[in-house]
């Protein structure tokens, strides 16, 4: 898969499911601190709500992982693992989640899918992740934009800074100077469908030759680095900036 055309691809749906979505969970019932996009870079360190799909079941989950029908159930293990400075704000989010009545089910119904997709959505852009699980299902109103397929569910490359050590990671934890490992994990763990995605853009990755560096701040291999990982993350359905905002610990 040609990972600019992934790129544009990613890009595309997350405008696509930021116009005309109409469902129980809309911008009034959003926290009042959520940050703009500009400022999102996931600055809770949490990991996504996501919407994950398997056979009838369609359940919120974490980690590539379905959890229960009931997203608060989800949403109480993101809100224990986020940094303190942030816990007020998830406890926000996770009670606004919880009022709209949203909740997975089983079989066939497009329009409470992507319910529950934008109530994913807006759960992690509090936390500063932009995810386009809005794009599942259908808005009911006949003009579409929950049309995509089931996106892969993958746990994001991230670009993680502590000290002299500029790494890749997940999960806000550095992991390696060379990405093909913490990539190797991350493919380790998604859908059966999405295997060959997620190798396609693995070997993209590995062959720019960019890996990570100890030593003094180089902000050209910095970014490059960044850069390495949001195409990889576009690559499988997810929207990243690292190439601009990695994780400092």
């Amino acid at each position: 898969m040609n990972m600019s055309h992934c790129l544009l691809a990613a890009t595309v749906g997350l405008l696509a499911a930021t116009t005309g979505c109409v469902s129980q969970f809309d911008a009034t019932s959003q926290p009042t601190d959520v940050p703009t996009e500009t400022e999102l870079v996931n600055v809770c360190q949490a990991s996504p709500l996501q919407v994950i799909v398997v056979g009838r079941e369609n359940r919120f989950g974490l980690n590539g992982q379905q959890v229960a029908l009931n997203p608060s159930i989800p949403m109480d293990r993101i809100c224990k693992a986020v940094v303190s400075s942030c816990e007020s704000t998830c406890a926000t989010a996770e009670a606004a989640a919880v009022a709209t009545g949203v909740k997975g089910f089983q079989d066939s119904d497009p329009v409470k899918l992507h319910q529950m997709g934008v109530l994913a959505d807006t759960f992690n852009k509090a936390l500063g992740i932009i995810t386009t699980f809005s794009k599942l299902g259908d808005t009911g109103t006949g003009t579409g934009g929950g049309t995509a397929p089931i996106q892969c569910n993958a746990k994001l490359l991230e670009v993680v800074v502590q000290g002299k050590e500029h790494r890749f990671g997940f999960d806000g934890r550095q992991v390696a100077l060379n990405p093909a490992i913490p990539i190797q994990n991350i493919c380790q763990q998604v859908s059966a469908s999405c295997q060959t995605t997620c190798a396609t853009a693995t070997t993209a990755a590995v062959a720019t030759g960019i890996k990570g560096f100890s030593g003094a701040d180089n902000a050209a291999a910095l970014r490059q680095m960044g850069v390495l990982a949001d195409a990889f993350n576009a690559a499988l359905g997810n929207t990243s900036d690292f190439t601009d905002n990695p994780i400092a610990l």
